[in-house]
């Protein structure tokens, strides 16, 4: 499995403590430099660039002038797309990585987008899904972080049809035991 990250998903797994298992998994991980730098500026040098340094984490750029820019500015200032999630979408689709990485937000309308471009994306709630039908994270340990969505004043990283935890994830579960 290979994810590539987003700003918001990353600071959500984060104070979710669902980081860790991520970055315990065998999952390939991805963010773009803009991403990385500047939007996470505030743990790039005390957490991301040691896993980057690692080689836990790549940070991938996309330069100016090359393909992967000309699509990213169209991605900004054709289809609305905020900087860090058009970088994201530019490098996958102008780089075509093998395996292809899924692109993981809690921006409804960045997984819209991402999927307009066949790009698969999913939301935390699937994301946690996944670990677990693919045997990288615990079921009981995945259900205690996400537990917390139950609480409806609880907003980071949420999926919008969350309902609870019973019923929620059970249904991730079976759909994820097919992705």
């Amino acid at each position: 499995m290979h994810l590539l990250l987003d700003a918001d998903a990353t600071l959500a797994m984060r104070s979710l403590s669902l980081w860790q298992l991520v970055l315990d998994s065998s999952a390939a991980l991805t963010m773009t430099g803009y991403v990385a730098r500047s939007e996470l500026t505030s743990i790039w040098s005390s957490e991301l660039e040691a896993h980057t340094k690692s080689g836990r984490l790549r940070v991938e750029d996309v330069v100016a002038r090359t393909p992967a820019w000309t699509r990213r500015k169209h991605l900004i200032e054709v289809e609305g797309a905020d900087k860090g999630e058009a970088e994201a979408l530019a490098w996958v689709l102008e780089t075509r990585p093998e395996p292809p990485p899924w692109f993981v937000s809690v921006d409804a309308r960045a997984r819209q987008l991402a999927a307009k471009h066949e790009v698969p994306a999913f939301d935390l709630g699937e994301l946690a899904a996944l670990l677990v039908a693919r045997g990288l994270a615990d079921e009981p340990v995945v259900r205690a972080k996400i537990a917390v969505w139950d609480d409806r004043a609880q907003q980071r990283g949420r999926p919008h049809a969350w309902v609870d935890l019973g019923t929620t994830f059970a249904a991730l579960l079976a759909w994820a035991r097919t992705v």
